[in-house]
């Protein structure tokens, strides 16, 4: 004995919930003046200033929009460098620190940069490297290099 209104039931839930759905969905027109507000002059300079750069800046509290100075051997660093070379150029760190992303948790990734590590250097700031293949093996390259001249070169 089955129940006809089962299906329909299952039907209109269906597209009820696709409805809904798309009904949430912004549209580009949906936009309020305050969200499209033109961006201070002093907050594009210094988004043009980042972009030019062939450094990777952080845009997290270490070190807010820092320039590397030329004269600094962070300045000879370059996104992709490997781990080696750049301590061949710049020497060693004070210390070094690992850490893992949020993909390390994603069920069944397993591609690169899971996890990352930070070369500290004291009074220079901080050099994030990532892996360059899957599983976390092989060279470790620049991810991202922080100038901060306060760093105390420790992971405490």
């Amino acid at each position: 004995m089955t129940i006809p209104w089962r299906k329909e039931l299952l039907v209109v839930g269906l597209i009820g919930g696709l409805l809904a759905g798309c009904a949430s969905q912004q549209t580009a027109g949906d936009k309020t003046a305050a969200a499209v507000s033109p961006e201070p002059a002093a907050e594009t300079a210094k988004r043009k200033a980042a972009a030019a750069s062939p450094v990777k800046r952080s845009s997290g509290p270490i070190a807010a929009t820092r320039a590397i100075p030329p004269g600094s051997p962070f300045a000879k660093v370059k996104v992709g460098m490997s781990e080696g070379r750049v301590y061949d150029m710049i020497g060693h760190p004070n210390e070094v620190k690992t850490y893992l992303t949020g993909k390390s948790w994603i069920p069944f990734y397993f591609g690169p940069d899971t996890h990352r590590k930070e070369a500290l250097y004291k009074g220079m700031g901080r050099i994030v490297f990532t892996p360059s293949s899957t599983f976390g093996t092989g060279v470790y390259r620049v991810h991202e290099v922080i100038y901060d001249p306060n760093e105390d070169g420790y992971a405490d």
